[in-house]
């Protein structure tokens, strides 16, 4: 497919899916389609300091954690596996886990995340263009967030933050995706960006090699 092709093809699907509440196997298309097929090769950089590269990929596997989904289920059930990883990935995909049945098991938290649902296609479209700060959890109160960097974009009142870390090999992740309405400060909309060390950012995908 011609880079032309999909990127109308994505135009597309973002129309389809901008205005209206998303099915979850629309966004996890969305996300397969965009995200797991690329890397996004970001270079970091702040004063007087050398910069540095993160080669961000997406996995299947981690989708249902990025939305939350295990979180939404976890008190009426123990076995979680249905709800998590390729397995929850897959019964997605089955139509066995739908955003119907995730909001009537846990009305007050789906109404929690739906942003995060709903704002799903500008993710996608913030990755590409993203503000960044290096996260320092002490200076957030009560954060339980553990991420090295906070990839960010602000959308209308609110903003869009995915949270990256590497594993124990050295390997960067998105760890955690999350839409918080902004703060009335306009040069830092969210807590998780105030008083952080800003960084420079620039910007490379290209294809996943098989």
């Amino acid at each position: 497919m011609s880079s032309l092709k999909g990127k109308f093809l994505f135009r597309v699907l973002l129309a389809k899916l901008f205005g209206k509440k998303p099915k979850l196997v629309d966004l996890a298309n969305l996300y397969e389609r965009e995200l797991t097929q690329k890397v996004f090769h970001y270079t970091f950089s702040q004063k007087a300091r050398r910069s540095f590269r993160a080669d961000l990929v997406f996995e299947k596997a981690n989708f249902c954690h990025l939305m939350s989904i295990a979180s939404l289920v976890d008190h009426v059930t123990k076995d979680l596996d249905e709800y998590s990883g390729i397995k929850g990935w897959r019964n997605i995909q089955e139509g066995k886990i739908t955003m119907r049945l995730l909001k009537a098991i846990n009305p007050n938290d789906f109404a929690y995340y739906q942003k995060e649902y709903e704002m799903f296609v500008q993710l996608v479209e913030m990755l590409h263009h993203p503000q960044a700060v290096l996260f320092d959890p002490k200076k957030v109160k009560n954060s339980k967030l553990k991420s090295k960097i906070i990839l960010y974009g602000v959308y209308g009142q609110h903003t869009i933050h995915l949270g990256i870390d590497q594993d124990r090999d050295g390997d960067w992740f998105a760890r955690s995706y999350f839409v918080r309405e902004n703060d009335k400060n306009d040069q830092y909309p969210s807590k998780y960006v105030a008083n952080m060390t800003p960084l420079a950012v620039k910007v490379k995908v290209s294809s996943k090699k098989a």
